[in-house]
């Protein structure tokens, strides 16, 4: 016992010069990452900005590198840091098992909804392999009639929202999801059955124009009703927390980020508001018109529907290859089979759940 009892001081001592020299290289690091960044822009000025460039198209482009660089910043920075910094240890969590039934039920199928839509040990040949996914994103998530898309949409929504705190990822990731599928739905796949009806219903379109379908007038109000949805979900975000990546243990004297809870999807959604209000007076100046026949009115809020749908198109953009993370400054995240938000699983984990589905080890 005598030869042990300096053991906590020098242990405290041990932990104080570790901390110390933790905090010492994350903030070296930190000002070569900002060095290193302020190059990079300058480069990435002299070769975007051309002198012979109008001034208005220069500032512009100068502006747009500016917008980019934080997010760049904090790409490096999180890379060059790593080394001085403790990971949290998340693997009980990235394997944690689905609840039970009883006594929570309810819990149970929310657990099931969200891992078998978006679950983080599958690529998505493994998803197109799995039948719930199929049901629960196409059957119901894109199901034409009776308002059952919007309906199945916020039920998403609300489980979603039902994990304290939500994260910040799945509303953002949510909403643009949304917005990027009318593109595809309401102006590809509308144009191409627009087409047809128009070219089988000739010389005579009064009863198969598009827009003639039973019930055609509430889908398309159930339709406008999506981007309440949307902004629903945008609602939440001051009361969402950041789980996506590695997480760390906090370094002595690092400041926490105030960067707003969404990032620049805002600006997407301004846009989107902008253009729903545009569309929503097409529709009010369409029902204002006198006299018109019921196959002809209907045909042109099949048009505004389309015409929503392909301005649509800039939300696309969003769902290219690392523009969450340059545009948005987002970490993905999915849901484990106890329906928690966790980081995506790395190829080894993703090979070890594979294991475990096929039965070679663990339960499925």
């Amino acid at each position: 016992a005598p030869v042990t009892a300096p053991a906590a001081p020098a242990a405290r001592a041990a932990g104080e010069a570790e901390e110390t020299v933790r905090a010492k290289g994350v903030a070296v690091a930190s000002k070569g990452v900002d060095l290193a960044c302020e190059k990079i822009a300058a480069m990435a000025k002299a070769a975007v900005v051309d002198p012979d460039m109008p001034r208005p198209v220069r500032r512009v482009a100068e502006a747009v590198v500016d917008g980019f660089m934080p997010e760049v910043r904090d790409m490096i920075l999180e890379s060059a840091t790593a080394a001085f910094r403790k990971k949290v240890d998340d693997a009980a969590k990235m394997t944690a098992p689905a609840p039970p039934c009883c006594p929570n039920f309810p819990a149970r199928v929310r657990a099931h909804v969200l891992y078998h839509m978006f679950p983080h040990d599958k690529t998505i040949w493994a998803c197109v392999k799995d039948p719930w996914w199929w049901f629960y994103t196409q059957a119901l998530g894109a199901f034409p009639l009776w308002g059952v898309t919007t309906a199945w949409w916020f039920v998403v929504l609300a489980f979603k929202w039902s994990e304290s705190p939500v994260d910040e990822f799945q509303l953002v990731d949510f909403v643009v999801s949304f917005k990027a599928s009318q593109f595809t739905t309401a102006c590809v796949q509308a144009m191409v059955v627009g087409a047809t009806l128009y070219a089988s219903c000739i010389p005579d379109c009064s009863d198969g124009a598009p827009g003639s379908e039973p019930a055609f007038r509430e889908t398309l109000w159930l339709f406008f009703a999506r981007v309440l949805l949307c902004w629903v979900a945008l609602g939440l975000l001051p009361w969402s927390a950041v789980k996506g990546g590695y997480h760390y243990e906090p370094v002595r004297g690092e400041l926490a980020s105030v960067a707003r809870k969404g990032g620049r999807v805002w600006y997407w959604m301004c846009y989107d508001l902008v253009v729903a209000a545009g569309c929503l007076a097409l529709v009010a100046f369409i029902y204002a018109q006198p006299g018109g026949t019921d196959w002809v009115q209907n045909a042109q809020l099949f048009h505004v529907k389309v015409l929503y749908g392909m301005l649509s198109f800039p939300w696309m953009v969003l769902k290219l290859p690392m523009m969450y993370s340059l545009i948005l400054s987002l970490k993905p995240t999915n849901y484990n089979r106890a329906g928690e938000t966790v980081r995506p699983a790395t190829g080894k984990e993703m090979a070890a759940a594979r294991d475990a589905r096929r039965g070679k080890v663990g339960p499925a």
